[in-house]
């Protein structure tokens, strides 16, 4: 997906505006933002050695841990010093934004509509526009694939084997 934005974009049937130009950059940093939060999103810490949970440690102090380091990984993409590119961090973090990464590929989708869509505006040509819209449908199904393996409980004599197992 980067690999097609970065080659095709500006298509070489428009001109070369400079909002295409700056959504192109806008979409590759959304496409490096996606894997971070789906791995904050699957697991409980991101996966991060720093943040520590015990049994005792409460969900909330968890979930702030968690922003934080989200944010810091975040803040090595993003350009805070930049007023619209602080602004999307902010938006990403709300606690209101359920799930992160479907607020990405939101993003990335709403970009190909609004902006890569326009060929002769430099954008992206119909068919690949199309097969962008194809792939990021792709990620979400997959996506809803990983919601549903880490939303389905696991049998009870199946983890009364596995721990006297173990």
């Amino acid at each position: 997906l980067v690999s097609r934005i970065i080659a095709r974009v500006p298509a070489g049937s428009g001109s070369c505006d400079e909002r295409v130009m700056k959504s192109k950059l806008y979409a590759l940093k959304l496409l490096r933002t996606f894997p971070l939060t789906l791995k904050y999103h699957l697991t409980e810490d991101g996966c991060n050695p720093h943040i520590e949970i015990r049994a005792d440690t409460p969900d909330s102090e968890i979930r702030a841990n968690t922003l934080l380091a989200l944010r810091a990984e975040l803040q090595s993409i993003w350009d805070m010093d930049n007023e619209r590119e602080a602004d999307i961090v902010s938006r990403l973090l709300l606690s209101e934004v359920v799930n992160r990464p479907l607020f990405v590929l939101h993003e990335l989708t709403h970009l190909n509509a609004d902006v890569f869509a326009d060929p002769y505006k430099g954008g992206l040509d119909p068919i690949i526009s199309a097969d962008l819209d194809k792939t990021v449908t792709a990620l979400q199904h997959v996506l809803g694939g990983c919601e549903k393996i880490l939303r389905t409980p696991i049998y009870g004599p199946y983890t009364r084997f596995t721990s006297r197992f173990l």
